[in-house]
């Protein structure tokens, strides 16, 4: 069991906060401004505007999905949900090497993660789950065998 926390996951999870953040704040303000065509700060062509006004939505859809792998980086949850957000993140331009930088951190940090809300650490695939769903269930020498016998209907 781990005392300390290391710093891979928070570095990854800090990395996917900047780069959605990035994509949320130019997604949105790219679809504000080429929304209405012709704007007066920039000059783009139509081809232009149409094409910037289709992506900016995309961008910042990345950067959402960005934002919440950061989030459960940082809580150390759901390593698949913080790489595929660290994966988003290293879509987004500009700051492309940051996306793939927590990428690095995250995928490195998979064993500070865990994976369910109940607090278990992932396991090997190999090993069998000793403290999984059927561990509520005891075996025959620690059940109560003291009460009166049960019929079982036949």
């Amino acid at each position: 069991m781990q005392t300390q926390k290391e710093w891979k996951a928070t570095s990854g999870g800090i990395m996917c906060l900047v780069a959605g953040t990035w994509g949320v704040m130019s997604g949105v303000i790219l679809t504000f401004i080429t929304s209405s065509y012709p704007t007066v700060w920039i000059r783009l062509s139509l081809m232009e505007t149409v094409l910037v006004n289709r992506l900016a939505p995309f961008g910042a859809a990345l950067g959402l999905v960005a934002i919440l792998g950061g989030v459960y980086a940082l809580r150390r949850r759901r390593w698949g949900l913080a790489l595929a957000g660290a994966i988003c993140a290293a879509m987004i331009p500009p700051p492309l090497f940051v996306g793939v930088l927590a990428i690095v951190f995250i995928s490195v940090g998979r064993d500070e993660f865990i994976e369910d809300e109940s607090g278990h650490a992932p396991i090997d695939p190999g090993l069998p789950d000793l403290d999984g769903p059927a561990s509520h269930l005891a075996s025959a020498e620690t059940r109560d065998v003291s009460g009166p016998p049960v019929d079982s209907p036949e």
